[in-house]
C-alpha cells in the first residue's frame, strides 16, 4: 500500500515523516469509520478522507462476501497534505480470505 497508508510507509509522500492518513480499511478495522454500501447505480460524492469518514463499499461483481472494494477520496488536505498532485479516488481491493503476506 506504500504511502497511501501510514501502516505501509511511515514517511509519507514527501519522505520527510509527514504522515498521511490510515487507509479506509484500517480506519474501519479500528472502529473510527463505517463504510456505506453502494447497492444501486447512481452518482455518488466522496468528501476528502482527512475531513470526513466517508467510505463506500462495493460488493457487486464478487462471488464471495469476503471480497469487495472500498472507495475513498484522497486529497492534499490535513494529514494528507502531501498527497501527490490533486489526489483522487483510492480504490482498495479487499479479500479477507487472503493470508497476511501471501503473494499473488
Amino acid at each position: 500500500v506504500g504511502a497511501w497508508d501510514v501502516m505501509g510507509d511511515a514517511y509519507g509522500f514527501d519522505r520527510r515523516a509527514q504522515v498521511g492518513m490510515l487507509s479506509a480499511y484500517s480506519r474501519i478495522k479500528l472502529g473510527w469509520c463505517q463504510e456505506t454500501q453502494i447497492k444501486a447505480n447512481g452518482r455518488y460524492i466522496l468528501e476528502p478522507t482527512s475531513t470526513s469518514c466517508q467510505i463506500y463499499r462495493v460488493n457487486v461483481g464478487f462471488p464471495h462476501k469476503a471480497e469487495y472494494l472500498l472507495l475513498e477520496s484522497r486529497r492534499p488536505v490535513g494529514y494528507d497534505s502531501t498527497v501527490p498532485e490533486e489526489g483522487g479516488l483510492a480504490i482498495w481491493h479487499i479479500d479477507l480470505r487472503r493470508k497476511y503476506g501471501a503473494e499473488e
